[in-house]
C-alpha cells in the first residue's frame, strides 16, 4: 500500500499530474484511489465549499486550520484508510503540508498566521491511528508560470484571490519546509521531494514518477 501526496501552490499542475499518475499506476496493474483535499467525502466537500468559494468570507485563522483538519480527518477515516487496507495506492492532491504552508507560514500579516506548533499538534491528532503519507511531492513553479496557468481560469477561489505576494510566500514556504526537520520527522527523511513543474506535462510526470519510484518499490517489497 502507498499513500502518495502531490503538493504545491495554485497553478502548479497538481490535478493534471495526479490524473497522469493515476493512469500510469492503473496501466501498471495497480488499484488506485484518487482524492483531493479538502474534499472527496460528502462532509469534506461541504467544508471545501465553505472554505474556498466565498471570497468575501472572513474566517479566523485557527478556525480555518481546524476546518481544513476536520475535512482531512474525515477523508482519512472514510476513504484513505479503507483504500490502503484493500491494498490500493492512494494519490492525494494536498495534505497537512498545505495547512502548514497556507495557514502558518505564508500569510503576510502575523495576525493571520497560526503557530506551526499548533498545526503540528492538530496534524498529529488528525493522523492518530492513521497512516502518514509515504511520499510527498511538491510541484514547484516560478511566478510567471503560475500566473500564465491561473489567468485563464477567470474567477479565483478564496485562497487564490489573496494575490501574487501571498502566492510568492506560498512557494517560499513549500521550499522552506523541504529543509524542515519538523516535516522530516512527520514524513520521513526520504519522503519529501521537490520537482520542477514548469515544463510540459509529460516531462513533469516523468520527474514525479521518478521521485516516488523508490517508495513504490519499498512498499511492494514489504
Amino acid at each position: 500500500m502507498s499513500y502518495i501526496v502531490l503538493e504545491g501552490g495554485d497553478g502548479c499542475g497538481k490535478s493534471t499530474q495526479a490524473l497522469a499518475l493515476v493512469d500510469r499506476l492503473c496501466s501498471d496493474g495497480r488499484a488506485v484511489t484518487h482524492v483531493r483535499e479538502p474534499g472527496s467525502t460528502p462532509l469534506a466537500e461541504s467544508l471545501r465549499e465553505l472554505l474556498l468559494t466565498d471570497t468575501g468570507r472572513d474566517i479566523e485563522p485557527v478556525t480555518e486550520a481546524l476546518l481544513f483538519s476536520a475535512a482531512r480527518r474525515e477523508l482519512l477515516t472514510r476513504v484513505i484508510e479503507p483504500a490502503l487496507a484493500r491494498g490500493e495506492v492512494v494519490v492525494a492532491e494536498r495534505s497537512f503540508v498545505s495547512t502548514m504552508v497556507y495557514q502558518c507560514l505564508a500569510p503576510v500579516e502575523a495576525a493571520d498566521r497560526v503557530a506551526l506548533s499548533v498545526v503540528v499538534a492538530m496534524t498529529e491528532s488528525v493522523y492518530e491511528g492513521s497512516p502518514w503519507p509515504a511520499a510527498v511531492v511538491v510541484l514547484d513553479v516560478p511566478p510567471d508560470v503560475r500566473r500564465a496557468r491561473i489567468d485563464p481560469r477567470g474567477e479565483l477561489d478564496r485562497i487564490e484571490s489573496r494575490g501574487d505576494e501571498f502566492a510568492a510566500r506560498v512557494r517560499d514556504a513549500f521550499l522552506e519546509l523541504a529543509e524542515s526537520e519538523e516535516l522530516r520527522r512527520l514524513v520521513g527523511a526520504d519522503g519529501f521531494h521537490v520537482v520542477d513543474a514548469s515544463g510540459d506535462a509529460d516531462s513533469v510526470h516523468s520527474a514525479v514518477f521518478d521521485a516516488i519510484a523508490g517508495t513504490l518499490t519499498r512498499e511492494v517489497a514489504e
